[in-house]
């Protein structure tokens, strides 16, 4: 999974370096932007005189120039974008219902649209630039990104400055705009990103989040077939389990019986044998009580003292489930012959008598008495029996 990753963001970082590579120069300029000198001027009647508004000294930038605008020197009157509803943000200002004089700057608020849209419905009358006047709610004037719009000046000023001018254009008094390049300087306000990048970092975000979709629910499939595997298996065992439990003998103590008289405990309840308890007796020659060790049986398969499983030394097990017991020693049915012959063995040797000065027919008589050890396969007839 973190190889795709890793695989993923190189790749977004290549075609990102591709299409940087791809832009144009004035996308090349979107880590800067240049202030305007913007200054408003129009004649008081009251006072006589020409009034200046906006920078009114050499240091005074009171504009921005947008980043894609062309960065050039331009003037003209002003005309207010407004219509009957007070609505002043020029999206869909008809500006054929108002006198344009030439050259003539459009002045627009900020909102209800993007900044190429108020650009182009402003160029599409010949306007020499337009000016956009900021939120009331900002303090800092904001670099406008109208990468897709037609190249004319777009500046932006703050929102107070283009009410004022804004009110004496309605007031119907004539204001001319002069606008200058200010110095460049670099972008600071955070960052600006290109369409095409935008797009690019979406696309192939949706991509990685596609591929790791993809392989979280092959993960999960596998996954559910392997846990659906096991408990076939599982299933499977526990009836070859069943099968083994029914043939293993039972038996009801008896009061003479053995393992009372030798005080015999059983291993999983720690508690004496009694008489007409029922007990089973496992291939291995290990005896339970019948209520203890089956349950046992059912879920481990095995001896709870030897681990020899019972499923394969009562001949149940077949080739599709070798490897497949639970934890424990598999005793094999060959390691358990082999046991119980050595045990035939022993207990043969401790029948002889003890003295070596027998007769000819002592020795005739004690070789006739002797049982020789049973073979395997007289072992395997026994257990069935």
């Amino acid at each position: 999974m973190m190889n795709l990753t890793h695989f993923c963001t190189f790749l977004m970082v290549l075609l990102s370096h591709g299409i940087m590579g791809l832009s144009t120069d004035e996308s090349s300029r979107s880590n800067s932007y240049y202030g305007a000198f913007v200054q408003f001027q129009y004649k008081d009647s009251h006072l006589g005189s020409t009034v200046t508004l906006g920078s009114t000294d050499p240091l005074d930038e009171v504009g921005r120039y947008g980043f894609h605008s062309p960065i050039k020197n331009i003037s003209g009157q002003i005309v207010y974008a407004v219509t009957s509803n007070d609505i002043r943000d020029g999206c869909k200002f008809n500006y054929g219902s108002v006198y344009l004089p030439s050259p003539w700057l459009a002045l627009v608020s900020r909102g209800n649209c993007t900044f190429a849209e108020k650009i182009d419905n402003a160029a599409k009358w010949n306007a020499s630039g337009i000016i956009v006047y900021d939120l009331e709610k900002n303090t800092n004037l904001e670099t406008m990104s109208h990468a897709d719009s037609t190249k004319i000046v777009s500046v932006m000023i703050k929102y107070g400055l283009g009410i004022s001018v804004g009110n004496l254009a309605l007031q119907g008094t004539k204001v001319n705009c002069f606008i200058e390049a200010g110095k460049e300087y670099p972008e600071t306000s955070g960052f600006q990103l290109e369409k095409t990048s935008i797009i690019f970092v979406s696309v192939s975000f949706m991509i990685l989040m596609l591929v790791s979709l993809a392989w979280l629910i092959f993960y999960y499939i596998q996954r559910l077939r392997i846990l659906q595997a096991h408990n076939r298996g599982m299933r499977h065992r526990n009836r070859l389990a069943q099968r083994a439990v029914m043939q293993l003998k039972t038996r009801t103590i008896k009061p003479n019986d053995e393992i009372i008289s030798t005080e015999s405990v059983c291993a999983i309840c720690i508690e004496n044998y009694k008489a007409a308890e029922v007990v089973r007796e496992l291939p291995c020659r290990h005896i339970f009580h019948k209520k203890c060790v089956d349950p046992w049986l059912h879920t481990k398969h095995t001896c709870p003292m030897c681990k020899i499983n019972i499923i394969k030394t009562t001949g149940n097990c077949e080739d599709n489930d070798s490897g497949h017991f639970n934890d424990g020693a598999m005793v094999s049915v060959n390691s358990v012959n082999q046991d119980m012959e050595m045990q035939a063995i022993i207990a043969t040797e401790t029948s002889q008598p003890a003295s070596t000065t027998t007769t000819d027919d002592e020795q005739g008589q004690s070789t006739s008495n002797f049982t020789e050890p049973k073979t395997s396969e007289q072992q395997q007839e026994h257990l069935a029996v």
